[in-house]
């Protein structure tokens, strides 16, 4: 498909929440998507994404809220079915372009580097996971790196290769080499899992296109789902038993999320630049006194559910997310106890948190069950409730 070039202004972020709901004096800035694709081809950017420079734009592209496109004037290409979801961060100033091939997966809150090659037009998928960074890299067509990696500057992460959560790859035979304990060869259950994310997220593009058009104040601010073929019908965030819907509101809540608390007291208790987002798996539910720092990410894939308790806290740039066990029951729940604390720039995905745990700094907790009161170390890579090290990026 011949991609199409928008230019966008950049959106304004809010310093603050205000002190209560009424957020009438908030200026929206809402993005259209641009010439008409081709029926089923629609692409969508949330009204919240930052972009400066030139961007241009394939077909079923799904891009979501608070993603910052740093670009100085450079240039973004974008292929067909990509994603680009809440909170990343892509810097590309000028002679360090950013290139996306067809089917790029670029996960929450992942960091992307100029000049970095992103898959290719018309090749299988790529998949950058939460809160990883590619740094001047090229990831070719089939390739990964998982939550927490980091892919370094001048390297090629070859097709078929998967850099392994937490890792830091920082010369090419690290990228090549299995043995040495950093990448690993792409299993069909990841292919199948990135096919996944991509489905959802064209549906996703397609859903939003249709509800911009419809009424653009319901994609902004507190707002519903849109209808996709796993969510059949808008649903709107509630709080304390209510039903919100508040274009001018800062932050972007979507869909089938229970607040606890009422929206005046929620309202309060919230940063900048966060997604709390219910528009693939759902519902979510939260206890009462929750805080939030800036750019902070809530989602869920589908068949999954949150479950969240009372005065948890939640650090800058961390991500929560609920996620499937094919070899379990459905619906999975993501459960985070009472009093419980996520440091800045964690991950916590698919696990069972206690009450009181606290997960450090730059943490990653994926597929675990923690007992009441765990403290897990900053930059800890925690899988399947096993120690697989340290961060060191």
């Amino acid at each position: 498909m011949k991609l199409r070039t928008f230019f966008l202004a950049a959106a304004a972020l809010l310093s603050g929440c205000g002190s209560g709901s009424d957020f009438s004096s908030t200026q929206v800035n809402f993005n259209p998507v641009g010439p008409a694709l081709p029926p089923g081809e629609a692409s969508f950017m949330d009204p919240t994404v930052v972009a400066r420079g030139q961007v241009s734009m394939g077909g079923g592209v799904y891009i979501a809220p608070f993603a910052r496109l740093n670009l100085g004037g450079s240039r973004l290409v974008i292929g067909n079915h990509s994603d680009i979801q809440d909170n990343v961060i892509i810097d590309a100033d000028p002679g360090r372009e950013v290139r996306l091939g067809d089917q790029a997966i670029l996960a929450h809150g992942c960091t992307v580097l100029g000049p970095a090659l992103l898959g290719s037009a018309g090749g299988e998928p790529i998949f950058i996971g939460f809160n990883a960074r590619v740094q001047g890299a090229t990831m070719e067509p089939k390739s990964m790196v998982s939550a927490r990696a980091r892919l370094g500057p001048g390297l090629i992460l070859r097709t078929g290769k998967k850099v392994l959560p937490g890792q830091n790859v920082t010369t090419q035979q690290e990228a090549d080499n299995n043995a040495l304990g950093k990448v690993a060869d792409v299993t069909p259950a990841d292919v199948v899992f990135m096919q996944g994310v991509l489905t959802v997220n064209i549906d996703l593009a397609h859903g939003y296109s249709r509800m911009a058009e419809a009424d653009p104040t319901s994609v902004v601010g507190v707002g519903p789902d849109p209808v996709t073929p796993i969510h059949p019908q808008h649903i709107l965030p509630t709080f304390a038993g209510q039903a919100v819907k508040e274009a001018n509101f800062p932050n972007r809540i979507i869909g089938d999320i229970r607040f606890s608390d009422p929206f005046t007291n929620f309202a309060q208790l919230l940063g900048q630049s966060n997604s709390l987002r219910a528009d693939e798996g759902g519902p979510f539910l939260f206890g009462s006194g929750l805080q939030v720092a800036d750019e902070v990410t809530v989602h869920a894939l589908e068949h999954s559910e949150i479950n969240i308790g009372s005065n948890c806290r939640f650090g800058l740039h961390s991500v929560i997310h609920g996620g499937e066990d094919l070899n379990a029951p459905t619906p999975q729940v993501t459960v985070l106890g009472n009093n419980i604390q996520v440091g800045p720039g964690a991950v916590v995905f698919r696990s069972t948190l206690g009450d009181g745990c606290v997960i450090g700094n730059g943490a990653l907790v994926d597929s675990c069950t923690l007992t009441a009161g765990t403290v897990v170390a900053p930059n800890t890579i925690l899988i399947g409730n096993v120690n697989q090290g340290t961060i060191t990026w």
